[in-house]
């Protein structure tokens, strides 16, 4: 027998029976992208500044709860896990944090090598599904050259 309305999920009652008591039926994660930056076809040298965009959005239906996103270079963390205000909804919700600044010794990408930048976003949605992204970005300090003979 099913009581419909006490606010409580139980005596057989589903997310899709009863919504009102259980909540939504969300099985799906939600999603978390990053769109920005595109890595040159010549990496990114010293002294340069690249835009970031990030993409969250959950189409579960409980909405997001929580957008978050973290830098290391080379393993040292350049910018802590940094929340993301407005982040509500089923979205997509884009953010541009910053620029990444890649420079020697300074700002957020600071060490010279292959992956040695990464980018890390964490989502939540209301129903507790996590998403979890990275993406490394290999730096290099020395511009290309050309010749014309």
């Amino acid at each position: 027998m099913e009581y419909r309305g006490d606010g409580e999920c139980n005596c057989g009652e589903t997310c899709t029976s009863c919504q009102t008591d259980c909540g939504s039926c969300d099985a799906a994660p939600p999603t978390a992208e990053i769109i920005e930056p595109i890595t040159p076809a010549s990496g990114y040298y010293k002294g340069g500044s690249y835009g970031m965009k990030f993409r969250f959005s959950d189409s579960g239906g409980s909405g997001l709860s929580l957008c978050e996103y973290k830098i290391e270079s080379y393993g040292n963390v350049t910018r802590s896990w940094t929340q993301i205000s407005g982040c509500t909804g089923n979205g997509p919700i884009e953010f541009s944090p910053e620029q990444m600044t890649v420079n020697n010794g300074t700002n957020l990408c600071r060490n010279e090598g292959t992956n040695r930048c990464t980018i890390y976003l964490h989502a939540r949605d209301g129903a507790g599904k996590e998403t979890w992204v990275q993406k490394s970005y290999s730096i290099d300090w020395t511009p290309p050259t050309t010749e014309i003979k």
